[in-house]
């Protein structure tokens, strides 16, 4: 299918999808109460992550846990992402770090591919949309995961979640249970917040901020992230 055509259908189907000028008022309101929730979890979750509450996890442990799944989620996410963008060179860059970071670097825990002369090189779904020129759609706050464009809420829930129940079927079974829906969930979240840091540089807990920094940022982040990917 031409390229053109491609862009045509994914921007219908977002636009199709947003809503009327009439309903933002609601989702805005949505957002505020979902920014909340997120605000309200962070603020009870930092002391423990700084270690403020509990011993805190020792920074070795941190890193490789980190890197563990940046590679096991996040890199076939971006060799994705960078196929479906029509960069074969950054697609296969990803793919190699995926298989020695899983081979030699016990499954991602140590980032070998660096050692190695393979920087990372990540990108996510929502900029390889936005190279071909798929609009932002409306602003929306995700439970867990925060701030999101229309464009990157469907790439995150929607793409992201296929191709990792896609990867982990054989293992989970399908449909998946409960238990295995939570920990799948969990891990998309997780992945989802990791490969934001690694684009957008680490953010600050959302209770520090208001509602409409924390959007504002979000968005010229976006903006120039997407500009550079060639939207």
């Amino acid at each position: 299918m031409k390229r053109w055509a491609v862009s045509l259908l994914v921007c219908g189907l977002l636009l199709a999808a947003a809503p009327p000028a009439r309903a933002e008022g609601w989702l805005e309101k949505l957002n505020h109460v979902v920014f909340d929730f997120n605000a309200a979890v962070s603020a009870r979750v930092e002391p423990y992550l700084s270690g403020d509450t509990v011993p805190s996890v020792p920074d070795w442990l941190k890193e490789a846990a980190s890197n563990m799944l940046v590679n096991l989620v996040n890199e076939p996410l971006t060799a994705g992402a960078f196929a479906i963008a029509g960069d074969g060179p950054r697609s296969w860059h990803a793919v190699k770090r995926f298989a020695i970071n899983s081979t030699f670097g016990y499954l991602g825990a140590v980032d070998r591919a660096r050692e190695w002369n393979l920087p990372r090189d990540q990108t996510d779904l929502g900029l390889a949309l936005c190279s071909w020129k798929v609009p932002d759609g409306p602003y929306i706050v995700l439970p867990f995961a925060g701030p999101r464009t229309l464009r990157d809420a469907f790439a995150d829930v929607i793409v992201a979640n296929v191709m990792i129940y896609g990867a982990l079927t054989p293992f989970i079974g399908f449909p998946p249970s409960a238990q295995s829906f939570i920990v799948v969930e969990t891990l998309d979240v997780a992945a989802t917040l990791a490969i934001a840091r690694q684009i957008d540089g680490p953010p600050k807990a959302w209770h520090e901020d208001s509602y409409e920094s924390v959007r504002d940022a979000y968005l010229y982040r976006r903006r120039i992230s997407c500009a550079a990917a060639g939207g």
